[in-house]
């Protein structure tokens, strides 16, 4: 571990961070009042971007779409959102339509251009596609009972690797 330079938030519950490959940033949203901060590794300095986004939730799932250079952020009030660092602008998108609430988890699947997003309380699991700003309900891992749930990209297996705040983990 390295430690790096605080983005000054102080107490923060239900951030959300990404790092966005084509910028080289780490960008971090603050849930309860949508601010977004960028991180620069190289200088290890934060910047405050001037845009914001509604958020209102506890919990944010955020993933980067290699393909459309978007980071996409779901959150506990339902609604979902594109972020361009580039031109520090937001976007706002089709809700996967059961996004209230929270235990949210959100990750791209390289091959599949598609980002997988699971609400972990009930286990509704899409894939969603920026392109054409559209869902596709797919068969999920599962609820984890109301805990928390988290999801990553493993490229060597082509999978989605998922793991719940109950025990339970697998893949997709």
């Amino acid at each position: 571990w390295e430690q790096i330079s605080n983005p000054g938030y102080g107490n923060a519950q239900g951030i959300g961070m990404v790092y966005d490959i084509e910028s080289d940033r780490v960008v971090l949203v603050k849930g309860y009042n949508g601010t977004v901060k960028a991180y620069d590794y190289n200088t290890n300095t934060w910047e405050d971007r001037t845009s914001t986004v509604y958020s209102n939730g506890s919990d944010i799932a955020m993933a980067y779409d290699i393909e459309s250079d978007r980071i996409l952020l779901s959150n506990g009030n339902g609604s979902f959102h594109s972020y361009d660092y580039n031109n520090d602008t937001w976007e706002e998108l089709i809700s996967p339509g059961d996004a209230n609430g929270d235990y949210l988890a959100m990750a791209y699947h390289i091959l599949a251009n598609r980002m997988i997003w699971v609400k972990g309380y009930n286990g509704s699991t899409k894939a969603y596609d920026y392109n054409t700003d559209s869902w596709e309900i797919l068969e999920g891992p599962g609820s984890s009972n109301g805990r928390g749930i988290s999801l990553v990209y493993d490229a060597q297996n082509n999978i989605i690797v998922w793991a719940s705040g109950n025990g339970g983990n697998g893949n997709a």
